[in-house]
């Protein structure tokens, strides 16, 4: 699993494929976290539906309404809420990147 430090390690350590982008940790760091609380701000907002970054992919709000559901350990059925939640689609040329 990839965590936030292990983003912060690659902006700081050149390899052959990019260039070292920060010259220390902290800044990495820094850029790592306004990054994030960028996304989360914009995506908590009732200014906007979704976030799109060009070549990246986009995040989207929806809203899952309330369902049945079984309790896997004892096969009861449950009732599950409406909840808000925010679903990522990967870009095209990303996608393709992958390949």
């Amino acid at each position: 699993m990839l965590g936030k430090q292990e983003i912060v390690d690659f902006l700081t350590k050149a390899s052959k494929k990019n260039a070292a982008t920060y010259s220390s940790a902290s800044e990495a760091r820094k850029a790592v976290d306004s990054t994030f609380a960028a996304i989360q701000a914009i995506s908590t907002s009732n200014k906007f539906d979704r976030l799109t970054i060009v070549g990246f992919g986009s995040f989207r709000k929806v809203k899952r309404a309330a369902r049945k559901g079984t309790n896997p350990s004892t096969g009861e059925a449950i009732k599950i809420k409406a909840a808000k939640t925010l679903t990522f689609k990967v870009s095209k040329s990303f996608k393709e990147s992958l390949k």
